[in-house]
């Protein structure tokens, strides 16, 4: 979106441009698509191959593998983040008016939420290809009513409506 935008400050985002209003959107789908696709998918995936079955064999308690399921997500989409605003302000000057720490705050706290959401998925998913539809049928509508694909200040005045009344 950038590369098609750019970052120029316009009035339209009250003086700021695309990219610095496009940031946080594009950092809810890093956390939702980790937290609603990649662990509804593989946890599914996994009991489905029999491969949480084979965990209850070894001598490690079960939490110690949600534990170290939700480290390596938490890992992977603080990653993602750290790439992605590295991105944004090496190549388009994306500003930050916030508190760094309260923001990785909210980025931990969001991803646990999502993650917890992809496991509920996959617990009640009867297959991996069952999460996958559920998790795309719940992830792709909040994606688009919350702005964070197209910004919802551009979005025609009904489809603003409806998405105000979803938030």
């Amino acid at each position: 979106m950038g590369g098609i935008y750019g970052n120029k400050p316009t009035p339209l985002f009250g003086g700021y441009g695309p990219m610095d209003v496009s940031m946080p959107a594009y950092t809810a789908l890093i956390l939702g698509s980790v937290g609603m696709l990649t662990v509804a998918i593989s946890t599914s995936s996994y009991r489905e191959a029999g491969i949480l079955r084979r965990f209850r064999a070894t001598p490690l308690p079960p939490l110690t593998y949600i534990l170290a399921d939700v480290a390596t997500n938490l890992v992977m989409t603080l990653l993602g983040m750290v790439g992605l605003v590295l991105a944004g302000w090496l190549i388009y000057r994306v500003r930050f008016e916030g508190n760094v720490l309260s923001v990785a705050l909210a980025i931990i706290l969001g991803g646990l939420t999502m993650f917890s959401l992809g496991y509920v998925i996959a617990s009640l998913a009867p297959s991996a290809r069952a999460a996958q539809v559920i998790s795309m049928v719940v992830f792709y509508p909040m994606m688009f009513i919350s702005g964070a694909s197209v910004p919802s200040e551009v979005f025609p005045a009904t489809i603003r409506r409806i998405a105000d009344s979803c938030r």
